[in-house]
């Protein structure tokens, strides 16, 4: 969750900052609510990862990753509320939600230049009219052809024989 120490932690060297990549993780937690529902316990997998992950990358002095974790609560005025936050003009990164609407939110209030990660709504295709979208599932019909292609470049020439157990 974010608080206003996380604030006061952004009035760091010009220096330190340049070399660091602002993550903004913006899902929905549920911080609110007394018990944790199977898809709060998995953004919390993920969050632990992001951080194991990052820790990897620092402990090996290869990268300097803040990460800003935010809980949407599963609404969209929470998101355009977080999305209004001064730490949001030094976010390099975004990891959004699943839900379309609060998608369409943050790629319409971030910068051009900064990427959103698109890990949960698989079905979204507004990574066709947003630049800055970078959709980590696509849809299944064009990975079957990306494989069809993929397979008819690499073994040009050859017979494929499929076997199959009966």
């Amino acid at each position: 969750a974010y608080t206003d120490a996380d604030e006061e932690t952004m009035d760091q060297s010009a220096q330190e900052l340049s070399d660091t990549l602002n993550v903004a993780v913006m899902l929905p937690f549920m911080l609110d609510e007394s018990t944790m529902t199977r898809t709060t316990q998995l953004y919390t997998e993920i969050f632990k990862g992001m951080l194991m992950g990052a820790d990897d990358m620092i402990s090996k002095d290869s990268a300097h990753i803040r990460f800003h974790f935010f809980d949407t609560a599963s609404s969209l005025d929470t998101v355009r509320s977080l999305l209004q936050k001064p730490v949001m003009e030094e976010i390099d990164l975004v990891v959004a939600p699943d839900n379309t609407q609060q998608l369409d939110a943050i790629v319409e209030s971030v910068e051009e230049d900064v990427p959103v990660l698109n890990i949960f709504a698989v079905k979204d295709e507004s990574y066709r009219s947003h630049r800055n979208m970078i959709q980590t599932n696509i849809p299944h019909d064009a990975m079957y052809a990306k494989a069809i292609d993929m397979f008819l470049e690499k073994y040009s020439g050859t017979l494929p024989v499929f076997l199959s157990r009966t």
